[in-house]
C-alpha cells in the first residue's frame, strides 16, 4: 500500500495542478493542429472546440498517482490506457463503432485481470466467480458509453463526474485516494470547460472516465454487503444509466442503430423546454447529488429492510423528475403541432380526396413529431420557416401524390407505383436530410431520416392498411 492511502489528500493539488497545466497546452496544439469537433446534427453551435481535454484529465490522474504511489489507482491506469489512446484517434479521424466497442472490452479485460474477483461488490455479495465477472463487465461497457452520450453540453460529464467521485471516496474506506485524485484532475479540466467551454473532453475522456466510475463503484465494500448492496452504484450513475436505457429504447423504436448518435438525451430535452446551460447543469447536478446521498445513505445502513423503502422513494423521486421533463417536452410540441397543422393545410392539398390504388401505390410516411420537439423553443418564426419548406420538398417531390394528415403530428403521402420508385427511395432521404440539416433540427445519421417510412403494394402492404387502418377495396377508391 502506497504512503498516500494512509493520507489521501496529498495527490489531489499536484493533479489539479497538471490537469491545470497540460489543458491550456492541448487547445493550443488543438488550434494549431485542426484537432476540433465536428459541425454535426449533435452540435448546433457554429463555433469548433479543441478536444483532447480527457487526455490532460488521464495525465493528471496517472502521474500524481504514480508519484505517490496510490496503488488502487494502477490497474485503472493501465486499463484506461487503451481507451484514452483509441479515444484521441477517434476523436481525430472518427473511428467506427465497432472499433470503439472492441477497445472498450480490451479496456475491461484488462482491469479484471489486474483486479482480485474477491474485490467486486458482486463477489463480496456471494455471487459466482464467473457470473460476478461477467455482469460486472457488461455494466462497466455500459457505464462507458453512458458516459460518452451525456457529454453533450459544457460541464456536465465533468461535473457530474466529479460530484460522482467526491461520493466515492466518501464511500472509499482505504480506497479514497483514486476518487479524490480524479475528482482533483476533473476540477483541472473544468475550469477550462465551463460554459462557453474552451475544450472538450472529447472520447478519451468521457470513455476514461466512465470506466473509472465503474470500476469504482464496482469495488465499493458496503458497511453489511446484502442485496441492497448492489442498489449503491446504481443509484450513484443513475443519470448516465437512465439516459442510456432511454436512448436504446428510442432508437430501437425508431428502427435506428443502438449504437448511433442522436440529438434527443436528456440534457437536449432540458433545452427544448426553454432551460439554458446552467439550467440544465443545476437539474443534472442537484439529480446527481439527490442519487448520490441515496447511494451513501444504503452505503452505510446496511442489509436493513428501511434500505429498499429508500431505495424505492428515491426512485419514485428521480422518475417524477424524468415525467415532468418528457411532459413539458410534449406540451410544448403539441402547441406547436396546433400551429403547424394550420400551415400544412395552408401550404399543401390537405383537402384534396385521398385516392390510391391499393394494388398499385407507393407511400411515404413522414411524423414531424421528432422537429417539433426541437422546434419548439425557437419560436413561431423558426416553426413557420420550417413547414414553408416542409411543404415545398413534399410538392416538389410528390408531385402527383394524396396527401392525409394522420394522427396528430404525420403526414402521409401516397402516389401510383412508378417503375423507378426503388431508386428514389434513397434519393428521398438525402433530400429531406438536406432540409432537416438547414433548420438545424437533423437527429440521427443512418440511412433513413427519423420519423421517415416507406410502404407500397409490394412491400410491407399488410402491414401499412393494419397500421393507418385503411380498408382495402378495390379498385381506385377514396380512403377512409
Amino acid at each position: 500500500m502506497g504512503f498516500t492511502e494512509e493520507l489521501p489528500f496529498l495527490a489531489a493539488p499536484m493533479a489539479l495542478a497538471i490537469a491545470s497545466l497540460f489543458v491550456p497546452i492541448i487547445i493550443r496544439l488543438a488550434h494549431r493542429y485542426g484537432w476540433l469537433s465536428a459541425q454535426d446534427f449533435r452540435r448546433k453551435e457554429n463555433t469548433r472546440v479543441p478536444l483532447l481535454g480527457g487526455l490532460a484529465v488521464y495525465l493528471s490522474f496517472a502521474i500524481s498517482s504514480w508519484v505517490f504511489q496510490i496503488e488502487s489507482s494502477y490497474a485503472l491506469i493501465a486499463a484506461g490506457l487503451p481507451l484514452v489512446l483509441v479515444g484521441i484517434s477517434d476523436d481525430i479521424f472518427e473511428l467506427g463503432p465497432k472499433f470503439r466497442f472492441l477497445t472498450q472490452a480490451v479496456s475491461v479485460a484488462i482491469w479484471l485481470a489486474l483486479t482480485p474477483s474477491s474485490q467486486l461488490l458482486l463477489s463480496q455479495m456471494g455471487a459466482h466467480e464467473w457470473v460476478s465477472l461477467g455482469i460486472t463487465a457488461f455494466w462497466i461497457i455500459g457505464i462507458i458509453n453512458a458516459l460518452n452520450m451525456i457529454d453533450g453540453v459544457d460541464a456536465l460529464a465533468g461535473g457530474f463526474s466529479t460530484i460522482a467521485c467526491l461520493f466515492l471516496g466518501a464511500m472509499g474506506g482505504q480506497l479514497v485516494s483514486s476518487p479524490i485524485n480524479l475528482a482533483a484532475g476533473i476540477l483541472g479540466f473544468l475550469l477550462f470547460n465551463r460554459p462557453p467551454a474552451k475544450i472538450y473532453l472529447g472520447e478519451s475522456g468521457s470513455t476514461f472516465l466512465g470506466l473509472s466510475l465503474a470500476t469504482m463503484g464496482a469495488t465499493l465494500s458496503p458497511e453489511a454487503v446484502g442485496p441492497p448492496s448492489v442498489l449503491i452504484p446504481l443509484f450513484l450513475l443513475a443519470f448516465p444509466e437512465v439516459d442510456a436505457i432511454a436512448s436504446i429504447i428510442r432508437r430501437k423504436r425508431a428502427k435506428s442503430s443502438a449504437l448511433k448518435a442522436d440529438h434527443d438525451h436528456i440534457h437536449h430535452k432540458l433545452k427544448k423546454v426553454g432551460f439554458d446551460t446552467r439550467h440544465v447543469l443545476a437539474v443534472v447536478y442537484g439529480a446527481t447529488v439527490y442519487s448520490g446521498l441515496t447511494a451513501f445513505t444504503i452505503f452505510f445502513l446496511g442489509n436493513h429492510w428501511a434500505t429498499w423503502a429508500i431505495g424505492i422513494l428515491a426512485t419514485a423521486g428521480l422518475s417524477t423528475l424524468l415525467w415532468a421533463i418528457l411532459y413539458l417536452e410534449h406540451r410544448q410540441a403539441h402547441q406547436v403541432y396546433r400551429f403547424s397543422r394550420t400551415l400544412l393545410e395552408r401550404h399543401l392539398p390537405m383537402d384534396r380526396p385521398f385516392l390510391f390504388d391499393p394494388e398499385n401505390f407507393h407511400a411515404t410516411i413522414y411524423d414531424l413529431l421528432p422537429y417539433y420537439k426541437e422546434l419548439q423553443y425557437r419560436g413561431v418564426a423558426e416553426v413557420n420557416n420550417f413547414i414553408q419548406d416542409f411543404s415545398a420538398y413534399v410538392l416538389e417531390n410528390h408531385p402527383h401524390a394524396s396527401l392525409k394528415a394522420v394522427g396528430s403530428y404525420s403526414v402521409m403521402v401516397v402516389e401510383p407505383l412508378r417503375d423507378d420508385h426503388k431508386s428514389l427511395i434513397p434519393a428521398l432521404p438525402e433530400k429531406y436530410f438536406d432540409l432537416l440539416v438547414r433548420h438545424k433540427v437533423k437527429k440521427n445519421d443512418d440511412v433513413v431520416p427519423w420519423g421517415m417510412s416507406f410502404y407500397s403494394s409490394q412491400f410491407q402492404t399488410a402491414a401499412f392498411f393494419k397500421k393507418f387502418d385503411i380498408p382495402t377495396e378495390k379498385p381506385l377508391r377514396q380512403a377512409a
